[in-house]
């Protein structure tokens, strides 16, 4: 018989393949392993054993030896038990025909040291083993069930066997930073970042920074080690008994001398270190991980009051926001440059580093300030005043709760300096125009704060909500002659009479006058003057309505919905005095486009400047990278461009005029939503109308005038930073949504 090549079938006993086995181990829950070497080919790593009238799965681990004497590939394969001497192996890859069968010379044993003598004799890799093992002995296995804990057993017996011993531990310590120091001797662990692992418990692997130091008693190339893995925890340090690295292919092992290691805690571990440091070499970023060892601890004591250096901080605010992140404002003096790191942590693991992603903002005011204090005597200067700070810290809330947090400073010369914080929680946004008060709208890092800072720490924040919700629904005051109760609940926030003579001159005798009920939302702190003229302006034009009185400090949204809380006709109309209707007739025309809508939606009339040009109309979208941008297709072009006769989907409502139904609105959750100002709310309701199954129309038939004066009361540098935040806010839920915002 001849190979398809022609040439002989090496090893071929009537077509079958034999594979040299060496030695089978017994292991718990009637499994084995089977140990082969010398084999001409690879057995297949997948496949199925047949002897006996049974079978068993076969997966199997190879590879070429490459070290002694001997040649050829050796491995293993995990198996169900079965009468192993003479079964014949079957290849599961499809198109396979070549057939294997089993030696008959097979030893048993029930240890791992069998197969940790063919890893090392044969040039295996330890832990490809290993993981090998545990991928099809351990994984998928409850780990409280007595056959895979024997495996667990099984593998870290072999992890251990099959590592040669490369040197000792001799000092096993627990520093007041946390984490494990190691200090001993070894011939081949490099100095700098290195991984480790060890067998207490579970395998687990472990970064670690090594440092070496010079022994006499230690012949070359062996030399005395410091380790120290911040993030290595242990139950107790008695269970460490030996620690494993690869070297050049190699497995190396570091056994703990158990009978005379000596154990350091806190205090002690960090004075051994700090004895040890002069002693120590090794790559700079690893020599200052052990200096971090030594450095002071926070005790609860402020110690930057006490400093007699030229050194002072102070923190004007540290919120905390729903997702547990913190945003912290404040100042800093350090005009001798002598602050290395600027860091916040707590008692609950919280580590931040507020020096790599704050903020600096002028402070000059600080100059005067420290003026007379002799330590900054000639320091300070107003021409360099970048002393303040606002930084967003991503915080866990389990690492602040019950935690003590507090700012640590670390010098130049690696001493620290410590100051408690208290956190203050900032679940709503009642009181962000004061946080915000500080920042400048000229300061040039303004985009910088608002991307990186505001927005992440905000994303969590709940808008203020209505003053009506807050305190419970108040009594709304009658306006005008009792009527009965008209379909459209017209919603109209105002400042003052004077912007409502326009609207009232335009509604007097009108159709759609009694097809609407008024309700006008005020500030509190202008109702009691606006009551009387009120009613009496609403008796003289033949209007019906009310007065809600809300807080000097909602937002419009929120007097919105503080109005429609007021309010039970089965549709709304969201309506500013600066939108005003050019013909009679317009809220019928409104309610029957909305009565042919498709689904449920929010519609807009048509908008024109007085010129004649478009402000509002159809045919729109958002701008994909900027989804605060709405975009029309006909904005500044004159008013017959406008689509005639016929609705058309638009990219949001008009700010200024909306008609919705109740139940629309309710399940959009209201005009207010998850922004912090007025400028934008009409975008995020158009998403979240349309995230509820809504759509977003603009009218065919009905048009109205858009002022082009503003609104009593000029933008604030407060306002025009909110809507940068509310953009940022905007964008970051686009991009998480996959980023279209085109209706």
């Amino acid at each position: 018989m001849t190979a398809p090549d022609g040439g002989p079938f090496g090893g071929m006993e009537g077509g079958v393949v034999l594979l040299p086995g060496t030695q089978a181990i017994l292991l718990h829950g009637g499994r084995a392993l089977l140990l082969f070497e010398g084999a001409d080919k690879p057995p297949p790593r997948r496949g199925r054993l047949f002897a006996g009238g049974g079978h068993s799965a076969w997966a199997a681990e190879c590879w070429q030896m490459s070290s002694g004497p001997a040649t050829g590939w050796c491995g293993l394969a995990v198996l169900d038990v079965l009468p192993l001497a003479g079964a014949e192996l079957r290849s599961d890859a499809e198109g396979e025909t070549r057939r294997w069968r089993i030696g008959a010379n097979l030893s048993v044993d029930i240890a791992p040291h069998a197969l940790a003598d063919l890893v090392r004799k044969a040039g295996g890799c330890g832990r490809t083993v290993f993981d090998f093992l545990v991928r099809h002995l351990i994984e998928g296995r409850p780990a409280d069930c007595a056959e895979a804990q024997a495996h667990q057993a099984f593998a870290r017996g072999f992890f251990t066997a099959a590592a040669e011993r490369d040197g000792f531990i001799e000092i096993l310590a627990e520093p007041e930073c946390g984490g494990v120091l190691a200090q001993g001797w070894s011939l081949s662990l490099p100095p700098g970042a290195v991984k480790l692992a060890s067998v207490s418990g579970d395998l687990a692997v472990h970064d670690v920074e090594v440092a070496h130091f010079e022994r006499d008693d230690i012949l070359p190339p062996g030399r005395g080690f410091c380790l120290y893995g911040k993030a290595w925890k242990v139950e107790r340090m008695a269970d460490i008994d030996a620690v494993f690295f690869e070297r050049d292919g190699r497995l190396l092992r570091l056994d703990v001398v158990s009978s005379t290691v000596v154990r350091f805690a806190e205090a002690a571990a960090s004075g051994h270190v700090a004895h040890m440091l002069p002693r120590l070499a090794g790559p700079e970023a690893t020599l200052r991980g052990f200096k971090r060892i030594c450095r002071p601890r926070f005790h609860g004591e402020d110690t930057l009051k006490s400093t007699t250096l030229p050194i002072a901080v102070g923190i004007d605010a540290l919120l905390q926001a729903p997702d547990g992140g913190l945003l912290a404002m404040g100042w800093l003096l350090d005009p001798a440059r002598q602050v290395e790191q600027a860091l916040i942590k707590s008692t609950g693991n919280l580590y931040a580093q507020l020096h790599l992603s704050w903020v600096r903002l002028p402070r000059p005011d600080l100059c005067a300030g420290f003026a007379a204090d002799p330590r900054f005597a000639g320091l300070l200067d107003p021409e360099d005043a970048l002393f303040g700070f606002i930084a967003h810290v991503p915080a866990p809330r389990g690492r602040v709760r019950g935690a003590q947090v507090y700012l640590e400073f670390v010098l130049l010369d690696e001493t620290c300096l410590f100051s408690p914080l208290t956190v203050t929680a900032f679940e709503s946004g009642e009181r962000l125009p004061q946080v915000l008060a500080g920042l400048s709208p000229n300061e040039p890092e303004l985009a910088r704060i608002v991307e990186d800072h505001l927005t992440p720490f905000l994303a969590s924040v709940a808008p203020k909500a209505p003053a009506l919700t807050r305190r419970g629904l108040a009594r709304p005051v009658p306006l005008g002659a009792a009527r009965a109760e008209a379909p459209v609940a017209a919603v109209m926030p105002v400042a003052g009479l004077a912007e409502l003579q326009a609207v009232f001159g335009l509604l007097a005798g009108t159709p759609d006058a009694a097809a609407l009920d008024l309700t006008l939302v005020c500030p509190r702190g202008i109702a009691a003057d606006l009551v009387r003229p009120l009613d009496a302006a609403f008796r003289f034009y033949g209007l019906g309505g009310s007065l809600v009185i809300a807080s000097e400090r909602d937002t419009l949204a929120a007097r919105l919905d503080a109005g429609v809380q007021a309010t039970h006709a089965p549709q709304v109309l969201a309506w500013t005095p600066q939108a005003l209707p050019k013909a009679p007739g317009w809220l019928a025309a409104l309610m029957v486009e909305a009565g042919d809508l498709d689904a449920p939606g929010l519609l807009s009339p048509a908008m024109t400047y007085e010129d004649g040009s478009v402000y509002h109309g159809g045919q729109g979208r958002l701008a994909a990278t900027e989804p605060s941008e709405a975009i029309s297709a006909f904005a500044g072009y004159g008013g017959q461009w406008l689509p005639k006769g016929a609705l058309s989907a638009a990219a949001t409502g008009a700010a200024e005029i909306a008609l919705v139904s109740r139940a629309t609105l309710a399940r959009a959750g209201g005009f207010s939503g998850p922004l912090f100002g007025d400028g934008l709310a009409h975008v995020d309701l158009a998403a979240r109308l349309r995230a509820a199954g809504a759509g977003i129309w603009c009218s065919g038939t009905v048009e109205f005038w858009m002022l082009e004066e503003p609104r009593p009361g000029a933008p604030t540098p407060i306002a025009g930073l909110m809507r940068q935040i509310d953009a940022a806010l905007l964008r970051r839920r686009t991009n998480s949504l996959g980023g279209d915002a085109t209706p």
